[in-house]
């Protein structure tokens, strides 16, 4: 759900006229150059940012910040950095105080063209007010005890680092990945207080700071096991980008990052080590394919789009007895190949493909009253993709979706291009029929965001549904992406937000009907991602009670 504009010179949005000063003063004289990240290219670059926030971001008052307060504590800091990854550390700082999940930052490649790093498979998640790290056992460290790893990881590769080379950061990767840092080894679970010395207040402003530069470390405080404790981590993970090859790829681990940056590199093989069975991992996956599989019957749904969409319709039993018609959406985007890898067998999926299968989907599952939709981990996506699915369960009267964007639009205007904003208001779908449980509920956790969060808010604020789950991550408004001057992207949300009767959430999420709560993560040998696996276990435990107690 993104518009998108290129940043004038100094990166504000601009009227017709002040694109006509610009311009005129352009062609007298470039106060910086675009190639060179030099002090005026910083200075033209956060201003910029601070422009768009001032002109278009629609969260200053949810997230309690003014911009003459981030330019006060960030101009400075910002125009001073001269390597790149901390002139961006400093930006990302900045994005971090707008409590925005949507807000992110791209380097661009002529100034940053390695990868984009992340410590050691570390894993940040909120539970409740609080935000927990989930840290590898063998990155449980010192900085003085990382140096000395260090000091045995790059030994023979000093002056080839110093140089850039990729083969050597391979090298580098490949000696901290089979040294076994965050290769699967058990958890500890950090009660995160900061990030190289800067507050953190949510699980979105740990993932803003935590990435890097390759092989740089990054130092995280908080409490272990109750007590005060500062670990140094190291880079050795994360996404690449270059000139070459366009877009950041996904989120690789060190051996694959490896592989990106030297394809030549001779790949050791994987050595296999026998480790004990976690019951608690053995029991969480028994637990969903009891519910889901075993006592759950499947709607058919093409090959295309449960792999596209996530997309999973089955009819379940509540403990009691009650029919329970099931139906669950991981995104609202389907997914886009990568340029490295083979396509996917079969022919791709169309937005229309998705509404033919929602149709015979709803056909099968309109007869019954009871109702649980599945949201959890549902990161958003396409506007046109939430408006098939909500369409199904709007009352007949509403004929547009229950949620206004703000948009940027650009035009030419005598050989000058203004920007103007619009407001964008989808309607409905008229083509399909609607559905009417009885009884609905909603299924959400602290990924479910931006389209994933809509749907929820519009389900509870005209289809009578109830939430459960945990507080959601609080991206309510459309997306703008613009480029600064120093051609990194930025994106941001623009405002826009939920119509009445619906609820508001930017910033602070929408809270549950009925809280699901797991014990604390320190208390638990549950790794981070079936620990969401767990939640998502418990909230659907949850919603299955409320129905048997619900009025038949």
């Amino acid at each position: 759900m993104a518009g998108g504009q290129a940043l004038g010179p100094r990166g504000r949005a601009c009227g017709p006229w002040t694109v006509l000063c610009l311009t005129l003063c352009a062609w007298a004289c470039q106060s910086y150059d675009a190639a060179v990240l030099d002090e005026r290219l910083r200075a033209a670059t956060v201003d910029a940012y601070l422009a768009v926030i001032e002109d278009d971001f629609g969260g200053l008052a949810e997230a309690a910040v003014s911009v003459p307060g981030l330019s006060a504590r960030y101009r400075d800091a910002a125009i001073a950095a001269e390597r790149p990854e901390a002139f961006y550390g400093v930006l990302r700082q900045l994005l971090a105080e707008l409590d925005d999940p949507h807000a992110s930052l791209r380097a661009p490649a002529r100034f940053w063209e390695g990868p984009v790093a992340l410590p050691e498979r570390v894993a940040v998640m909120a539970e409740g007010d609080v935000v927990w790290l989930a840290v590898p056992q063998g990155s449980v460290r010192t900085g003085a005890e990382l140096r000395v790893a260090l000091g045995g990881w790059i030994d023979g590769l000093e002056e080839e680092l110093a140089e850039g080379r990729a083969e050597a950061s391979a090298q580098l990767l490949m000696r901290s990945a089979l040294a076994e840092v965050g290769t699967g080894a058990p958890f500890e679970w950090m009660l995160l207080d900061a990030i190289d010395g800067v507050p953190i207040e949510s699980a979105h402003a740990g993932r803003l700071l935590l990435p890097g530069a390759l092989g740089s470390v990054v130092e995280v405080s908080g409490a272990m096991a109750g007590e005060p404790a500062t670990l140094a981590l190291f880079r050795n993970s994360g996404s690449f980008t270059s000139a070459e090859r366009g877009a950041p790829q996904l989120v690789r681990g060190p051996i694959a990052l490896a592989r990106l940056l030297d394809p030549s590199l001779a790949i050791p093989p994987r050595r296999t080590r026998r480790r004990p069975v976690d019951m608690g991992v053995v029991e969480v996956r028994r637990g969903l394919n009891r519910i889901l599989r075993r006592d759950g019957r499947p709607v058919g749904i093409a090959p295309g789009l449960r792999a596209e969409y996530g997309l999973d319709a089955r009819v379940l039993r509540s403990p009691d007895g009650k029919v329970v018609a099931y139906l669950r959406l991981e995104d609202f985007q389907a997914l886009e190949p990568e340029a490295s890898e083979p396509a996917a067998a079969g022919p791709p999926v169309s937005r229309a493909d998705l509404v033919d299968g929602l149709l015979g989907v709803m056909a099968e599952l309109a007869k019954y009253d009871d109702w649980i939709l599945d949201l959890t981990g549902n990161p958003g996506g396409s506007w046109t993709d939430l408006g098939a699915l909500l369409s199904f369960f709007l009352p007949e009267s509403m004929g547009v979706i229950p949620h206004v964007g703000c948009a940027v639009r650009e035009e030419l205007v005598w050989g000058l291009i203004p920007t103007r904003q619009r407001v964008l208001l989808r309607q409905a779908r008229a083509d399909v029929p609607r559905v009417h449980p009885r009884n609905l509920r909603v299924l959400v956790d602290q990924d479910t965001a931006s389209a994933g969060e809509i749907t929820a808010s519009a389900l509870r604020g005209v289809a009578g549904a109830q939430l459960v789950g945990e507080r959601t991550a609080g991206a309510e408004y459309v997306t703008g992406q613009f480029e600064a001057p120093d051609g990194s992207i930025l994106v941001v949300g623009l405002g826009g937000g939920m119509l009445a009767p619906c609820e508001g959430f930017q910033g602070r999420g929408l809270e549950p009907d009925l809280r699901v709560e797991l014990v604390t993560p320190s208390r638990s040998s549950l790794p981070p991602v079936t620990r969401r696996q767990a939640f998502r276990l418990e909230a659907l435990r949850a919603a299955l009670r409320s129905l048997d107690l619900a009025s038949p």
